[in-house]
């Protein structure tokens, strides 16, 4: 028996070898522009091969990764973000660059129902109409332009009126501009 001490059977090890994992947090941001957003990882000394990205139907991006720091040390991560409401996520797709994950989630485009261009043209009509009853009312106070003497008895009215034509541009604006708002708010309701 003395000849056995120091030898090992197949299969023994002098030490037994447990794996060590080291959990971190990676740390990661939000960004987005007018047609996506981008979600970045920080996630330094790992490679592309060894990060994993799952989109969940549910709203959810899970990012995970592992990499093996020594023979029986491996440091770990496992992240889930929520996506935005907007989010396309039939579209996700991800890059790896210099240890950053960069998640890019299209935003979903909406259309936007444009009017019927008959509502457009029932509010131009009224704003020529309203230019023409503007002009008809003008040429009548021009052709009944009172006397120096009847000014005197109408001093106020005629002033009033000679402001109004005198800025008939603005009282034009402000008249088509009520119009138009009280025909689309009728219409939008």
């Amino acid at each position: 028996m003395a000849s056995m001490r120091g030898r090992r059977g197949v299969g023994q090890s002098s030490s037994t070898l447990q794996v060590a994992y080291e959990d971190f947090q990676p740390v990661a941001d939000w960004t987005n522009d007018s047609n996506s957003h981008v979600l970045l990882v920080d996630l330094p000394g790992f490679k592309k091969e060894e990060v994993k990205l799952e989109v969940v139907n549910n709203g959810i991006v899970t990012v995970r990764g592992e990499r093996q720091l020594s023979e029986n040390k491996y440091k770990r991560f496992k992240q889930d973000y929520s996506l935005p409401i907007d989010s396309d996520i039939e579209k996700i797709s991800g890059k790896f660059d210099g240890g950053l994950l960069f998640v890019i989630i299209p935003k979903i485009e909406f259309e936007i129902e444009e009017e019927p261009k008959e509502q457009h043209y029932i509010a131009k009509r009224i704003a020529d109409e309203l230019k023409q009853k503007i002009s008809k009312t003008e040429a009548t106070i021009i052709a009944k332009k009172p006397k120096k003497d009847e000014k005197e008895k109408f001093g106020f009215a005629e002033s009033a009126t000679e402001m109004i034509i005198s800025n008939k541009g603005m009282v034009l604006a402000a008249v088509l501009g009520f119009t138009v708002g009280m025909y689309l708010s009728y219409k939008l309701r």
